[in-house]
């Protein structure tokens, strides 16, 4: 089980679009803004103009918790949404098509995320 979803967003204005329409009607609010002030990160996933920037981010919405993610630290790509959809397996989840990313590419999202939980995971997963 998981305590959050991890979404890998086309980079297309549109999907970005509907990605922020989606996080405004969840009444997502930023988390993680650590040592900032929120003046100081004025960047809002709930701002088409302010996805297409790039950025990664951490919200709470009506639902749970969901990490934005659009690049990686150590995986060198333009576009993380191409490179994971290389790999991606389709599934279903109570009747809803998904697409999840490949081992290799979970992995390295639990590397680069590093939290302890992460650290776990990839220890279950069989990489310490």
């Amino acid at each position: 089980m998981t305590k959050d979803l991890d979404i890998v967003p086309s980079a297309s204005a549109d999907n970005l679009g509907k990605l922020a329409e989606m996080l405004r009607d969840l009444d997502a609010k930023i988390l993680d803004a650590g040592d900032f002030e929120p003046r100081e990160m004025p960047a809002d996933p709930t701002r088409t103009a302010d996805l297409v920037m790039g950025g990664n981010f951490c919200v709470l919405t009506e639902l749970g918790r969901l990490d934005v993610m659009q690049w990686l630290s150590g995986i060198e790509t333009d576009d993380l949404y191409a490179e994971f959809d290389q790999e991606a397996v389709d599934g279903s989840m109570d009747g809803i098509p998904v697409r999840v990313c490949g081992l290799a590419h979970l992995r390295a999202m639990k590397r680069a995320a590093g939290r302890p939980q992460d650290l776990e995971d990839l220890r279950r997963l069989g990489e310490d």
